[in-house]
Order: structure tokens, then C-alpha cells, then sequence
């Protein structure tokens, strides 16, 4: 686990790390130890429920227990990986937890989310979901597909971003954004979100960091420029197949988003 100054690595310039912890130990222990890591380099809030005081932190710690966990069971740890680490990364507006190794059995892009498990690790789901956390927790997998709208409704609950899933050849990448936003429409508010993050990205590039296919990426572009929310750069020269837009002050190539 890394704290980066900024939004992006090596943006303090020689200043490496604001805290690094390695964990390790039993999966478990991997797992409970990485998410207090986190934790501590998070912003909590506090409110006042009757007569006690509730202290919650900035990104719910089931969110976060959840990615971490499921970057530990679903990651490749077969030898083309050896050597390999899971890395969770703290910057300034979000966590990405990244693992090695994409997507399995089936699961897409498309079907990202419809609650089915896919997992090249069973018999690791399996052991996962009957051995608790050391910190008591309970167990950090139930192996039921779950996971992923658990995150969508907790982050969606406090005012937060949906979590942006990056499934890539030989990764997957999860980002929790830290600050609260209020999206534009369900896709709408992920793409503007996504282009702030990341500055330009094309087509195909979007639709892996939102979740996402290519036609909605298309269509709720031209509804944001329809809306105001991004609008043609000044001074461009036209491109075919090309539309060069701005989010909110974040200029951001969208390939063939007007098609």
C-alpha cells in the first residue's frame, strides 16, 4: 500500500511516498492489515445519532475491505505472474486497488455486473468464504457475485462516485473515488468523473474505465455535450472520426464519441 502526494504517482516531484506499508501474512491478515493502512490515510467524518457519536470514514471500509478482498482471491498467481504484487494506491481523490490478471470464465465487460461469479481460484472462494478475518469481520468472500453491486449501492449511499472497474488483458483495476459528486445521470456522471481522473482518453478507453460498451460511451457523450457538461475545445482543427471535447476545465479526446 501506497499514499501519493497528488492525483498521480511521481507528482511530488522526488518525494516517492507520504506512507508505504507491505502486508503481509495469511491471506486474511494481508487483507484486514492493507484495509487499516487505507484506513489511516483516509478522512473520517463524524455525526452525533442520539446520544453517542458515529465515526465513519470517507470511503465506506466495506468498499474497501471488498476490493482489497476480491483483488486477493480473483488475481492469477500462476507462474507467468510470479513476482507480482497487488497494489493499492492512495492519491489525493480516489484508492486504486490494482491485481495481476484479467477478467475469467466468461465475465466481460458487459456482464461486469450482473451479480454471476466467475473465479479461477474455487477452491480460494471457497476457503475464503467459511475462514474469518482475524480483526473478527466476518469471512471476506461469500462467492455469490455480490460484491460488485454491494460497492455500487454503499459508495452510491454516501454521496460518492461509483467505483470505475478496469478490466484489462493481464489486470484489473478498481478506482474509489474519495470526493463526493453529484453525477449527471447513471454512465453520465462516470464518464465526466473518468475524463477529470485520467485527461484524455478515447472511446474504448472510457468504456474500460467506466464499466461502460462503446455505444453507451457514444450516446452519453453527445448527452453531455448536448448539456453542457463537455464542450468542443476552441481552436481545434476537425479530425474525422474524432471529437475533441473539455470536462469542466479537463480537456479530453473522446474518439468517435459524435458517430
Amino acid at each position: 500500500m501506497a499514499v501519493h502526494a497528488g492525483t498521480q504517482k511521481g507528482a511530488a516531484g522526488p518525494l516517492r511516498f507520504m506512507d508505504r506499508t507491505v502486508c503481509e501474512g495469511t491471506l486474511g491478515e494481508m487483507i484486514s492489515d492493507t484495509v487499516a493502512a487505507v484506513a489511516k490515510n483516509l478522512r473520517r467524518t463524524s455525526t452525533v445519532q442520539g446520544v453517542s457519536r458515529v465515526d465513519s470514514l470517507e470511503i465506506p471500509e466495506e468498499v474497501l475491505r471488498e476490493a482489497i478482498a476480491n483483488a486477493v482471491i480473483h488475481r492469477e498467481y500462476g507462474d507467468r505472474f510470479c513476482g507480482q504484487s497487488i497494489a493499492v494506491d492512495v492519491f489525493d481523490d480516489c484508492v486504486e486497488v490494482t491485481n495481476p490478471g484479467g477478467l475469467y470464465g466468461g465475465k466481460t465487460r458487459e456482464n461486469l455486473f450482473d451479480g454471476s461469479s466467475r473465479c479461477r481460484n474455487a477452491t480460494l472462494v471457497k476457503l475464503m468464504s467459511i475462514v474469518p478475518l482475524p480483526d473478527g469481520a466476518g469471512s471476506p468472500a461469500e462467492g455469490d457475485g455480490s460484491g460488485i453491486p454491494m460497492m455500487i449501492d454503499a459508495m452510491r449511499a454516501h454521496g460518492l462516485a461509483e467505483p470505475l472497474f478496469c478490466p484489462g488483458f493481464d489486470r484489473f483495476k478498481v478506482v474509489l473515488y474519495r470526493s463526493k459528486i453529484e453525477p449527471v445521470d447513471h454512465g453520465g456522471g462516470l464518464i465526466v468523473t473518468a475524463l477529470k481522473h485520467y485527461g484524455e482518453l478515447g472511446t474504448r478507453e472510457l468504456a474500460e474505465r467506466t464499466g461502460l460498451t462503446i455505444s453507451q460511451v457514444r450516446s452519453r457523450v453527445n448527452a453531455l455535450i448536448a448539456q453542457g457538461e463537455l464542450e468542443p475545445r476552441a481552436g481545434d482543427e476537425p479530425q474525422p472520426q474524432v471529437s475533441t471535447v473539455r470536462a469542466r476545465g479537463i480537456n479530453a479526446l473522446v474518439d468517435e464519441a459524435t458517430q
